[in-house]
């Protein structure tokens, strides 16, 4: 049988550049035999209709979601389970910005959360952040070779091109700072957790303790009894002689 593996895209990321490559990479996998499957999410409508995928392969899943950037792991069903843990056996997410402002996605404990980044640095971060993601491998990305039209490089006009999109630097400055308060929330609430953590073992640790020697006096009250019955029982025996 062969692997199934689920493909999500989103038109709206990188100038519909992700879909294009996931396409790509649906049709070598096609070629090696898998089962493939792409289904292209709206925006307004993706969280929903993730709710009603999880609810048709639910007792089939995929042996694999793949998608890029995605920004839909912590959308849960009506009964509160996670829909790519529905969806899929293994969930493999391609990120192609520095982890820190894919936060919000990778913090969600799905069950079998793998990573795919560009960048060494980038794994690191994810190993030491998010120990709960089951692996994460560094892969810079691929490009297809050009089919027509490629110029030899002695007969091009140009010396450089850079590719990339534009943002605005004070944009970034304050979604860096949004993401880095949001961190530093969600770490105050795992300090919190740790400590309600530690309070509540010393507490059981504590009613142990003195169950142990409630126990232990207990026993010591039962053997002293139980001498005096024996005194007792010589004495009748005494008297009864």
């Amino acid at each position: 049988m062969s692997d199934r593996i689920l493909f999500l895209s989103n038109g709206s990321i990188c100038y519909d550049s992700t879909t294009y490559f996931i396409q790509c990479i649906g049709e070598e996998l096609k070629a090696m035999g898998w089962e493939v499957m792409h289904i292209r999410l709206d925006k307004a409508t993706q969280k929903d209709k993730l709710c009603v995928l999880a609810d048709e392969y639910d007792s089939q899943p995929f042996d694999y979601v793949f998608d890029i950037n995605t920004k839909l792991d912590a959308v849960c069903d009506d009964s509160g389970r996670y829909c790519f843990d529905r969806l899929g056996k293994a969930v493999w997410h391609y990120i192609l910005d520095h982890p820190f402002y894919h936060h919000d996605s990778l913090k969600v404990p799905l069950k079998n959360m793998n990573v795919i980044c560009l960048d060494e640095m980038h794994k690191k971060f994810i190993d030491e952040t998010y120990p709960h993601i089951n692996s994460c491998i560094v892969l810079p990305l691929a490009a297809k070779q050009a089919e027509s039209g490629l110029k030899p490089y002695d007969m091009r006009d140009n010396d450089l091109i850079f590719t990339a999109s534009y943002t605005d630097p004070d944009m970034v400055y304050f979604k860096a700072k949004k993401q880095a308060e949001i961190f530093e929330q969600d770490l105050q609430q795992k300090d919190q957790e740790m400590y309600d953590l530690k309070h509540e073992l010393i507490s059981l640790k504590m009613q142990i303790e003195e169950a142990k020697k409630a126990e232990q006096e207990a026993q010591e009250q039962k053997n002293l009894l139980d001498g005096k019955v024996k005194e007792l029982e010589k004495e009748l025996d005494e008297l009864l002689k």
